[in-house]
């Protein structure tokens, strides 16, 4: 949690990543954004720093983004970005999927890491996403089952 310096918007990063802005004087919750590692401010501005490495700068009173700042993609951040993501977000993770059994098996809702080792609080307490690995794993075989019925229809003819 931060305040500004006059005193009239807090700004509270989440365990999750999310970063909520509250206006003192007008008694109003905004969410600012949901993969946030830091926030600072810079007196009537906010900069918010996401996406491991792009720091944006808002104005306070409208939340509006003023400028940007990220740099150049490479060819191995293209890469990255545009074909292993995906994929590594389609495969199902057999980590993640008994994690998911675990969670149904014993009823627990979070799993603790013990004493935080860094700065990084989502280290100590991490929730477990029991629906995300649900949905990669039925995108998954839905994928797979279309590449099949396709590949079956084009070896009959």
């Amino acid at each position: 949690a931060q305040a500004s310096s006059d005193g009239r918007h807090l700004a509270v990063l989440f365990h999750s990543g999310r970063l909520m802005l509250y206006d003192i004087q007008h008694e109003q919750t905004r969410l600012v954004g949901t993969n946030v590692s830091a926030a600072v401010f810079d007196k009537s501005e906010l900069l918010v720093a996401d996406r491991v490495d792009r720091v944006t700068r808002y104005d306070t009173e409208t939340l509006k983004q003023k400028s940007r700042y990220d740099p150049e993609m490479t060819t191995l951040h293209r890469v990255h970005r545009f074909f292993l993501l995906p994929f590594y977000r389609i495969f199902p993770k057999p980590g993640e999927l008994g994690e998911v059994v675990n969670y149904l098996l014993t009823d627990e809702d979070a799993r603790a890491w013990g004493p935080p080792r860094t700065a990084d609080l989502r280290q100590y307490h991490d929730v477990k996403d029991i629906a995300g690995p649900l949905k990669n794993g039925a995108w998954f075989v839905l994928i797979m089952l279309t590449l099949c019925c396709f590949y079956v229809t084009r070896k009959d003819f």
